[in-house]
C-alpha cells in the first residue's frame, strides 16, 4: 500500500507499532522484517510524523535480550 500512497506510511507504521508483540521475539522479527519494507519506502515528510514513536520502538528493541529481534533492528 505505501509503495502506492506514500501518504499511508504513518498509518501503517503506526498501526505496526500499536500492535507490536511484547513476549514473542519470533513475531517481533516479523514486525521488524515489515516495518524494514515500510521505511523503504517512505518519503521524509511522512517519516518525521511518526518517527518519536518508532525510534522509541526500536529503542525497546534493543534493549531486548533476543539476539535475533537485536540483529534485525541493527539492520534497520
Amino acid at each position: 500500500f505505501v509503495e502506492k500512497d506514500g501518504r499511508l506510511a504513518d498509518p501503517v507504521i503506526k498501526g505496526l507499532l500499536k500492535y507490536w508483540p511484547v513476549t514473542n521475539c519470533q513475531k517481533e522479527v516479523l514486525f521488524l522484517g515489515e516495518l524494514e519494507e515500510v521505511l523503504e519506502s517512505t518519503q521524509p515528510p511522512e517519516f518525521v510524523r511518526c518517527m518519536v514513536s518508532l525510534f522509541r520502538q526500536i529503542g525497546r528493541c534493543l534493549n531486548s535480550p533476543h539476539f535475533q529481534g537485536l540483529g534485525k533492528c541493527y539492520f534497520i
